[in-house]
């Protein structure tokens, strides 16, 4: 499949989702994921780690919640180097409306916007 934007779904991300949401094949993932990421709208949540700003992006996949970062790839296309579950600090955030981002996944200081 074609993507306009693709990413690189690290293999360590593949196993990632395979064990906190749900255990498909590796190329059913990775096609999950580039799909999800063609029109992600705005991330949950703005990570800093070694000076780079990582957007992260939640995701479902039947009844799970998982979220995606995106860093700077070390090739042409940004990379996606984990998955975080709901058993994350971040879904915990996220539930409690504590993100660093202003806008949450259509709130905006815990109201819902339009």
């Amino acid at each position: 499949m074609h993507f306009e934007r693709p990413f690189f779904i690290t293999p360590h991300a593949v196993k990632r989702f395979q064990e906190r949401v749900a255990d498909l094949p590796a190329a059913d993932i990775i096609q999950l994921i580039q799909a999800i990421l063609q029109d992600p709208g705005l991330p949950v949540d703005i990570d800093y780690r070694h000076g780079q700003m990582t957007p992260i992006f939640k995701g479902k996949y039947g009844s799970k919640v998982f979220y995606v970062p995106i860093a700077k790839g070390k090739g042409p296309w940004p990379s996606v180097p984990t998955i975080y579950g709901e058993e994350s600090i971040i879904h915990r955030k996220y539930i409690r409306g504590k993100l660093n981002c202003r806008h949450q996944g259509g709130k905006k200081n815990g109201k819902q916007t339009l």
